[in-house]
């Protein structure tokens, strides 16, 4: 009896989308009051728990192909060191006073993600990264465009495919981190 009061505990419903090395979950996480998604990522748990999954082959497209799914699950223990990134749609996260928005391109195998991140004015970016992998890997990405490089062509001519209010990146599972240079012409070829 006691501890069925426990598992009780009234938690908020987000529906998320969540990009794995190697699949997509659509699904429901549980936050507690008080709580975000960071917390919840950026604990020592190995696994979070999402509801009422739906499970589709890896890729980018939103929403998924129906010849993309895979299966459904009523609960699903998720890795956190397959996340690569997770949307929670629009996020109300309250900015510190003091940070600026900075902005990132993320390099993942097949395609870019471009947005901001909160960084205090005074901090390189190479030190925000390693304290952040070190600490909180998972860190919220704003003002987000994702990027669907062609081959042998530069970054400027990419597709953007999608754009993101907000979602939560593992830093951890990134291929490479830039800066993003003022003059487009300066971006590497891919």
């Amino acid at each position: 009896m006691l501890a069925e009061k426990f598992m009780k505990t009234p938690t908020t419903k987000v529906s998320v989308r969540v990009h794995t090395t190697t699949m997509r979950i659509y699904g429901t996480m549980h936050l507690l009051p008080q709580g975000d998604v960071s917390g919840i990522l950026n604990n020592n748990r190995l696994f979070f728990p999402m509801t009422d999954c739906q499970i589709f082959k890896k890729g980018l497209r939103h929403p998924p192909l129906p010849e993309d799914a895979q299966f459904d699950a009523e609960f699903l223990a998720v890795p956190k060191d397959k996340v690569l990134w997770l949307d929670l749609g629009d996020t109300n996260k309250i900015f510190a006073p003091g940070v600026e928005l900075r902005t990132l391109y993320l390099l993942f195998p097949g395609y870019v993600l471009k947005g901001d991140f909160l960084i205090l004015p005074s901090v390189r970016t190479s030190d925000f990264l390693v304290r952040a992998v070190v600490e909180r890997p998972f860190q919220y990405f704003f003002n987000v465009e994702l990027y669907l490089p062609r081959q042998g062509k530069p970054l400027q001519e990419a597709a953007v495919v999608e754009r993101l209010t907000a979602i939560t990146v593992n830093l951890n599972n990134v291929a490479g981190v830039f800066n993003v240079k003022d003059d487009l012409n300066e971006f590497p070829d891919f």
